[in-house]
């Protein structure tokens, strides 16, 4: 540990010497370049055309690009990458991650963690994991005193480092896109689109602090077999609704590989061949069912009808848990079974919104700001305290 402080310490001042400007962004998030980091860095490029270069940090063997602009963070990592990552790394003036933390080299860089969903499920191995930063984005008041309780001593040490500026990459939920332009949706046309992004019960790395301990067929809710998968099709085929499935990658290996008329998996694969982010679907979806995903903070800015699948409260409250109280906070149309879910998506596809003021109550509580212009206040924040 000495000699590695004493390397970087011998590497800055040769870096001086040089004139080796410090203007490195590093950007981090899963799936790679997308997200906050992703919106923060094409604010930051239109205000400062040419100043700084931006890297992405991913891992090696599951990155699937080429660009230049990338550092090899994790799996496989050769010598000659990890001297490439520590020459740009100390030359880093600010760290922008979301997920996997990239941990700051030495204290005049600065770090911000723009998180991937607000603070919902209990995870603590995780936030025990992300290390020191010097901010951290939340959604409002009330999330940022649990991100605050949770991180104090971790990651933080002052409630001002908890910044209630909301998150960049829920700006993409007011761009405009359309799915029937691409190839996914292309010559087909629905009554409605609802999504469905169901959390994962089964960690794929079977980490049982975040896993049920026993789980369906398919491990998600609602749906248990490939007959409720028909039932359901029939169903939403009768009302001519669109069901499309974004499954946690953790679970699509589970799923049936059969085709069905008005049930459609959207996998990583489908997104990227599609130019499709999970904010480009949320924005065309009529109506969103989830559980226990922060997908619901993001939805809920849209304020359009949420169906919640969770006929396993009961038991993920026991195992997981929630760092805020699930009842009071997030509201819709709460989902046992097969019968209300096709209750729900048929209230959808007839207009019928029987949430919308308890929605309200919920969208106050967790956002602060309801304008998509997350990413303008981001970047202020940065230009103003780390003299961008």
């Amino acid at each position: 540990m000495i000699l590695k402080k004493m390397m970087i310490e011998i590497c800055l001042v040769v870096f001086k010497i040089l004139r080796i400007p410090r203007n490195v962004v590093i950007l981090e998030s899963v799936p790679d370049f997308e997200g906050s980091p992703k919106c923060i860095a094409a604010e930051i490029e239109r205000r400062y055309n040419g100043k700084y270069l931006f890297f992405w940090a991913v891992e090696k063997e599951t990155c699937y690009s080429n660009n230049k602009h990338v550092l090899y963070f994790w799996g496989k990592v050769s010598l000659a990458d990890k001297i490439r990552k520590y020459y740009y790394l100390l030359r880093t003036k600010l760290i922008i991650d979301s997920n996997r933390p990239v941990k700051k080299e030495y204290g005049k860089c600065f770090r911000v963690f723009t998180r991937h969903g607000g603070t919902l499920k209990k995870n603590d191995k995780y936030m025990k994991s992300l290390g020191k930063m010097d901010y951290v984005l939340s959604l409002s008041p009330f999330l940022a005193d649990v991100d605050f309780k949770i991180l104090q001593g971790i990651s933080v040490t002052k409630k001002s480092q908890v910044l209630c500026l909301g998150y960049p990459a829920n700006d993409m939920l007011f761009a405009d896109f359309d799915l029937y332009n691409c190839d996914l949706l292309k010559g087909k046309r629905y009554r409605k689109i609802v999504a469905w992004l169901p959390t994962f019960r089964n960690h794929k790395n079977g980490d049982e602090s975040i896993s049920l301990e026993k789980t369906n067929l398919y491990s998600m809710p609602i749906v248990h077999n490939m007959e409720d998968l028909k039932t359901l099709n029939q169903a939403l085929k009768k009302i001519n609704v669109l069901l499309i499935l974004q499954l946690h990658p953790a679970q699509i290996a589970v799923m049936p590989k059969d085709e069905f008329s008005h049930v459609c998996y959207l996998t990583p694969e489908k997104k990227k061949a599609n130019g499709i982010e999970t904010p480009n679907l949320l924005h065309c979806a009529d109506a969103l069912i989830t559980d226990y995903s922060a997908a619901y903070y993001e939805y809920i800015l849209l304020n359009k009808p949420i169906g919640l699948s969770i006929d396993d409260v009961k038991e993920y409250t026991g195992k997981i848990g929630f760092y805020i109280n699930y009842d009071e906070v997030i509201c819709g149309a709460r989902l046992s079974n097969l019968e209300d879910m096709i209750s729900f998506l048929t209230d959808v596809a007839h207009d019928c919104d029987s949430y919308y003021n308890e929605r309200n109550r919920s969208l106050k509580k967790i956002h602060q700001y309801v304008d998509g212009r997350s990413t303008e206040r981001v970047v202020d924040f940065m230009a103003k305290e780390m003299d961008l």
